[in-house]
């Protein structure tokens, strides 16, 4: 089973480095039950890492945390998958979380 770590975080500067130890933490209680892929931000692109696997969805052209949904929601209707579930570490909900949201509920 595959759960999705959805993150907006940029993890370019050393303000960033508490948060993401703490994500880190997160995740490795996830991974005691789960296949975790997990994104975030990183030179002005966004991510999506899957064990060992990452991927560049995209260059942030505008918004980053409002694009990095787009590219999230085009990267799985490319690919045809959906993860099985989904934690959400996001600090604002917008039309595009539930447009993704919907797609993925859809395909699950």
């Amino acid at each position: 089973m595959e759960l999705l770590y959805l993150c907006t975080y940029e993890i370019d500067n050393d303000a960033s480095l508490g948060v993401w130890k703490k994500m880190a933490a997160q995740r490795k209680v996830f991974s005691k039950y789960y296949n975790v892929s997990y994104t975030y931000m990183r030179d002005h692109h966004f991510w999506i890492r899957k064990g060992e696997n990452e991927t560049d969805l995209g260059e942030l052209k505008f918004i980053g945390r409002i694009y990095c949904l787009r590219l999230l929601l085009n990267y799985y209707k490319k690919i045809g998958q959906v993860p099985n579930y989904m934690y959400v570490r996001y600090t604002m909900s917008d039309w595009n979380v539930i447009k993704l949201l919907n797609y993925l509920k859809s395909k699950g």
